[in-house]
């Protein structure tokens, strides 16, 4: 199957998902923030690197690159600068950009980071008034495909929020920032079960 062919998939639910034939766009060495109001409204920033996974994936298979297939990659990532969220976005090698991302959402509203690649997801639930920040779970199967084409994200997520939080798991470090609680922890391809943090909404 040709890089070309593979442009037109779509990426499996989760970073487990991220496999060689997806068409996703997944980021790399970066933070990432999320700050929580006390309304239940939050907005997620995101500075660093991504990388285009089906572009890594042909050079990592040791075949010439078509020109063709070269300009398909640039402009793949370059489409991520008509995205509003995306505030810039600049060249940063074959197949990799580094980005300025911002997105604000209203309370009870949920989201996923970047797109179906859900990197990084937050679920809103106004019945229950939870809300739930959570990275994928990764297997040592995924971890060591990713790896193999050169995609090796390393985000640091830091949560800051002015509402309760009441449930997270050992892999989400308690943190002092800026004199106020906040809480931490590394995105990566360890291979973990998911990391999730729960907030309490208000109402």
């Amino acid at each position: 199957m040709s890089t070309s062919r593979l442009w037109t998939l779509r990426c499996g639910v989760g970073l487990v998902g991220l496999l060689v034939v997806s068409a996703c766009v997944g980021p790399e060495k970066g933070d990432a923030e999320l700050t929580i109001d006390k309304a239940g409204g939050y907005t997620f920033t995101y500075h660093g690197g991504m990388a285009y996974l089906i572009g890594l994936a042909a050079k990592a298979s040791g075949k010439p690159l078509r020109p063709k297939d070269v300009q398909g990659v640039g402009a793949a990532l370059q489409s991520l600068s008509k995205d509003r969220e995306f505030l810039s976005v600049t060249p940063a090698g074959f197949s990799r950009v580094n980005v300025d991302y911002k997105a604000v959402r209203k309370p009870g509203q949920s989201f996923a980071f970047i797109g179906d690649a859900k990197f990084i997801t937050v679920s809103s639930d106004a019945k229950t008034h939870r809300l739930v920040i959570r990275s994928a779970a990764i297997t040592p199967k995924n971890a060591a495909q990713l790896t193999r084409i050169g995609y090796r994200p390393d985000v640091a997520l830091t949560v800051k929020s002015d509402l309760p939080v009441i449930a997270s798991n050992g892999a989400v470090q308690r943190a002092m920032l800026f004199g106020h609680d906040a809480y931490r922890w590394q995105i990566n391809l360890t291979p973990r079960p998911a990391v999730d943090m729960t907030v309490r909404l208000p109402g």
